[in-house]
Order: C-alpha cells, then structure tokens, then sequence
C-alpha cells in the first residue's frame, strides 16, 4: 500500500463512505455495508431519499398490484379486410 498507512483505531469502521473509498484504494470488493453506504450517499448527493429505492434499483411500489406486461393474443382474423388467418 502506497503512503502512511493509518493505524486501525483511526479508520473509519465499515458500513460508512470513507470505509468505502478505502476498500477502492485498496483494490478490495466492497462489503455489503459499504455498498449499501456508497449508494445511500449517491442517493443523498443526486436529491433522492436515502434507501428509498430496493436492492435492485427499482421504486417500491406501495400496495400497487405487480406490473403484467401486455401480450397480444390476436382474434384469429384480420379485422381490417376480414379474412381468416
């Protein structure tokens, strides 16, 4: 590690954005905790809520039915000229 390596006692513990930075400095994967951090702190710097979002990025949706995409099943004849398909 390149520089003064700080003393255990002084960093950050992991779970916060410094914790976060240090694991890139690093060259580590981020743990659970520190992601979760990093995202709560882009959340709060773009203007959103904080753990407003699910783990997958999506807005919750609260007490709304699942989304269940259209699928055109087709009338069996072409309703323009009336012909059978």
């Amino acid at each position: 590690m390149a520089g003064y390596p700080w003393p255990e006692w002084k960093l950050q513990p992991c779970g916060t954005p410094a914790a976060a930075r240090r694991h890139w400095r690093r060259r580590e994967p981020l743990c659970d905790d520190c992601t979760r951090a990093h995202r709560n702190q882009q959340a709060a710097r773009k203007g959103h809520d904080p753990g407003a979002h699910s783990f997958d990025g999506r807005e919750i949706r609260n007490g709304m039915p699942d989304f269940v995409p259209y699928v055109y099943r087709g009338t069996g004849y072409d309703q323009l000229t009336g012909e059978v398909a």
